[in-house]
């Protein structure tokens, strides 16, 4: 069954998306809105519907994993554009797991808005700033051209991914990054300077903590040294 996607501007249902047994979905909704909206699931075909969440605020995408159908409720709608996504999560393109939970915390799927800008390109600079653009999950591509300055990312949304992928440009090959303060760095996740030799690549992963106005660092995967 295809993705539903609907904004709601009355009290109504969404269309059914239906998962398979053994498929992954996602929900997801978006906008700004004064409306209630339910999360419902049927295990007998749309006979019947079980309410699985009730929610007047934005919901980051989560995951879908019993097989049935599920949609979305309008039951309360007094303004704004709340948008509902239900898709399908099996057309992974990218997908980084923590090695030492096994969980998944960033993926990006041909069924998902972020593949309309799946990977950013970042203009190399002296003071380098990435534009989140209020997304939830991003990932950069930088390549190095010299010492570089990564400043505050602008536009976060909280709980948003960041995936930075940085390799070593021309020349020595020995580039570095000065991080500014509000990427967070951990005793078990310490900052962590790109790999030497030429196109050899390290991945971030950060994700923003608005109440604490700060990018905690998730993991470092580092290409082995030329």
């Amino acid at each position: 069954m295809p993705n539903v996607t609907k904004t709601f501007s009355e009290v109504s249902v969404s269309d059914s998306f239906f998962l398979a047994k053994g498929e992954r979905g996602t929900y997801e909704l978006t906008g700004t809105f004064d409306a209630t909206l339910i999360l419902e699931y049927s295990k007998n075909g749309g006979k019947s519907w079980e309410p699985q969440l009730s929610t007047t605020a934005t919901l980051t995408e989560a995951p879908l994993t019993k097989p049935g159908l599920y949609r979305f409720r309008c039951s309360v709608y007094t303004s704004g554009d709340p948008v509902i996504t239900l898709a399908d999560a099996d057309d992974v393109l990218y997908r980084l797991t923590d090695k030492r939970t096994g969980q998944v915390p960033f993926e990006v799927r041909q069924s998902g808005v972020a593949m309309k800008r799946a990977v950013d390109v970042v203009t190399d600079a002296a003071t380098v700033v990435l534009d989140m653009a209020h997304r939830d999950k991003a990932i950069f591509d930088w390549t190095l051209g010299d010492d570089r300055i990564l400043g505050e990312p602008i536009n976060p949304i909280d709980g948003a991914l960041l995936v930075l992928r940085v390799r070593q440009g021309a020349g020595d090959s020995d580039f570095e990054i000065d991080f500014d303060a509000i990427f967070a760095w951990t005793d078990t996740i310490a900052e962590t300077q790109p790999t030497v030799g030429l196109a050899k690549t390290t991945t971030y992963l950060f994700q923003y903590d608005e109440t604490e106005d700060r990018w905690d660092a998730m993991g470092v995967r580092a290409e082995d040294a030329a």
